[in-house]
């Protein structure tokens, strides 16, 4: 006779749970992906979606203060002057001067191309105002991260085209 109500209670009671227990009833509304496309030293470049939109994100060295955030529009102007590391490189290694700075537009971002004693500590730095987060790197760094951020609308698409919460 136990064994009967407590059969039918454990029938009853897994019915209620299982009947509450609905995937459909589940949503998806706050989220963040992040692809992180490439890594080369302490730089990186990542593409990231969240409710938001999709953003490409730029880290250096420095924790917060490394790290930038921009729109794909934005981070291919500032790859296209990435792309042009070495023009600024090889200028300032032929300069007479012993420290040499140059700065070019790329948006609402700036890159600093940076040098002392002709080409000698080249850095090379973005940033979107004085008083922002700068990613800084070296002529290498500067050159992989131009190719990538070149790309960065295509990249972009497919993570908006293929993630989908």
């Amino acid at each position: 006779m136990y064994k009967k109500i407590f059969l039918v209670l454990s029938v009853v009671g897994l019915s209620i749970f299982f009947g509450t227990a609905n995937a459909q009833e589940y949503t998806i509304n706050d989220y963040d992906f992040t692809w992180r496309v490439v890594k080369v030293g302490d730089v990186s470049m990542a593409v990231q979606k969240n409710p938001s939109g999709v953003l490409i994100i730029l880290r250096g060295p420095g924790g917060g203060l490394g790290r930038l955030s921009m729109t794909p529009f934005q981070a291919k102007a500032v790859g296209a002057v990435l792309k042009t590391t070495e023009e600024y490189y090889n200028k300032q290694k032929k300069s007479p001067v012993g420290k040499s700075e140059d700065m070019a537009s790329a948006g609402d971002y700036r890159v600093y191309f940076s040098s002392s004693a002709r080409g000698k500590s080249f850095q090379v730095g973005v940033k979107k105002s004085d008083a922002a987060a700068t990613v800084q790197m070296n002529k290498d760094q500067a050159l992989k991260m131009g190719k990538y951020l070149g790309d960065a609308e295509k990249m972009a698409a497919l993570v908006n085209d293929r993630i989908k919460p």
